[in-house]
C-alpha cells in the first residue's frame, strides 16, 4: 500500500468516526433536551401547585380575620340577604371594604389563572363562588356600582360579568 493509499484510508476512517461522533452527539443533545423539558414541566407543576396553595391560604386568612372581628361575619351574612338601605353608614363602609378584599383577591387569582399559574379547578371553583356571592341582593347592588368605579381591570370585570351573564354597561 502506498503512502497516498494509506492517507486515503486514514482519511476515510476519520470521516467514518467523525460521522459516528456527530450521531452520538445528536443523540446526547436529544436526551438532554428531553430531560430539560421534563424538568421544566415538573417545575411548572410545582409552581402552579404552590400558587394555588397560596391563593387558598390567603382565602383562609381572610376568613380567619373575619372570625377575629365578631361583628363582620354576621354583617356579611346579613348582606347576603338584605338590601343596602337597611345598613348603617358604618356597616356600609365595612361591607364595602370586605367586598373589595374579596374581589381584589379574586382578581389576583384571575391573573394567576390567565397566565396559567394556578390550577384551573381552583380558579373555576372560586369564580363560581364569586358569581354566586355577587348575585346576592346587597352584593349585586354593590357590584353594579363598584365594577364601574372600582380598581378592577376591564378584563376581570368582563370575565365576572360574562360568567354571571351581566350585560356590559
Amino acid at each position: 500500500m502506498t503512502l497516498m493509499e494509506t492517507a486515503q484510508l486514514l482519511g476515510n476512517f476519520g470521516e467514518f468516526f467523525g460521522a459516528i461522533a456527530v450521531v452520538v452527539t445528536l443523540v446526547y443533545i436529544a436526551v438532554q433536551v428531553s430531560q430539560s423539558k421534563d424538568a421544566l414541566n415538573a417545575n411548572t407543576r410545582a409552581t402552579k401547585g404552590a400558587l394555588s396553595y397560596q391563593a387558598a391560604n390567603r382565602d383562609s386568612e381572610m376568613n380567619s380575620q373575619m372570625i377575629g372581628d365578631p361583628d363582620l361575619p354576621n354583617l356579611m351574612m346579613n348582606a347576603a340577604l338584605r338590601e343596602p338601605p337597611e345598613f348603617t353608614q358604618e356597616e356600609e363602609n365595612r361591607l364595602y371594604l370586605a367586598n373589595r378584599v374579596i374581589l381584589q383577591s379574586t382578581e389576583a387569582l384571575y391573573y394567576l389563572h390567565k397566565n396559567d399559574l394556578v390550577e384551573d379547578e381552583y380558579w373555576q371553583a372560586r369564580l363560581q363562588w364569586t358569581v354566586r356571592w355577587l348575585a346576592r341582593p346587597y352584593t349585586a347592588t354593590w357590584w353594579n356600582r363598584d365594577r364601574k368605579r372600582g380598581p378592577y381591570s376591564p378584563s376581570f370585570v368582563n370575565a365576572l360579568d360574562q360568567q354571571a351573564s351581566i350585560p356590559n354597561n
